[in-house]
């Protein structure tokens, strides 16, 4: 009866020393089905499947870590330089005020940088906390506007606008706010100096819209999807605008979006006008807001 319960229980030991030889260095191994009972066929299956999002999850967390790195480097490197050319040789007041402006410049696009960081962090971590707001989609877009005007009229970028959101929006006002910024960031950053912006929202089918669009597109159309990768870089051509930009404006808002129930889409038409649009859910008629 030994003998017959330990030969019976071989596949169960080979399975734990092959768990027990895995290591978080080597999640790429599977455990070998070949030699196991078909009783134990599905629960390999299962902790192979494991293994492998594990495996996934790792490398993506190391191509982050490195990206991270990358994306501070060049900033910092922009800056030290600035810094020492401005303390190596006298320089006018002006030629000062100039350096200081420009390594202001580099300090909020870092600043800017962390910030979307730090929430992409939370939300991975499902630490964001949402309410339940009316939210006025034209007058939120019109705040968030303001801080980029400056870099809008600078770039010569003709702005149109079409706010037409007859019905307010149902979501965490704090987080919509967030979204629309790295939406109308993006647009001012990647169009083509003299470019143009169109802005635009509507109300329809129990939602509220907000597509904004703007000239100087090359990203090719079945690579559209990818502005939603964090850290994803097209061609150098199709980013005209901002060199710094580093990537994490459009990840950001579509992890935001799905938990506040919204969503966001992109497209890029032949032409060249690249199109976001960021729809919300609508408060529904008769309903009283606490």
């Amino acid at each position: 009866l030994s003998w017959v319960v330990r030969r019976s229980l071989a596949p169960v030991d080979d399975l734990t020393r092959q768990i027990g030889a895995l290591n978080a260095e080597d999640l790429g191994t599977r455990i070998n089905v070949a030699h196991l009972p078909g009783e134990l066929a599905p629960v390999v299956d299962r902790l192979n499947e494991l293994l492998g999002r594990l495996a996934a999850t790792l490398m993506r967390e190391r191509r982050f870590t490195g990206d991270v790195a990358h994306e501070l480097r060049t900033p910092l490197a922009g800056l030290r330089m600035k810094l020492e050319v401005a303390v190596g040789r006298e320089r006018s007041a002006e030629a000062l005020h100039e350096t200081v402006a420009a390594c202001l410049e580099i300090c909020l696009h870092m600043q800017r940088m962390v910030e979307n960081l730090l929430h992409l962090v939370r939300a991975d971590a499902g630490q964001l906390e949402t309410g339940q707001d009316r939210v006025n989609l034209d007058e939120l877009v019109r705040a968030r506007w303001a801080p980029l005007e400056g870099r809008a009229v600078q770039r010569n970028l003709h702005v149109t606008w079409s706010l037409h959101s007859t019905r307010p929006v149902e979501s965490d006002e704090e987080l919509v706010a967030l979204v629309i910024h790295n939406v109308l960031e993006n647009a001012v950053a990647h169009t083509e100096t003299g470019g143009e912006v169109h802005i635009a929202t509507a109300a329809e089918d129990g939602a509220v819209r907000l597509a904004v669009r703007n000239t100087g597109c090359r990203i090719p159309p079945g690579e559209v999807d990818r502005v939603f990768e964090r850290f994803w870089r097209a061609d150098a051509s199709s980013r005209p605008g901002d060199a710094m930009h580093c990537g994490l404006g459009l990840p950001l808002a579509r992890t935001v979006l799905e938990q506040v129930g919204g969503r966001i889409d992109a497209a890029c038409t032949r032409n060249g006008e690249f199109t976001v649009t960021v729809t919300l859910p609508a408060v529904q008629a008769g309903r009283v807001q606490r």
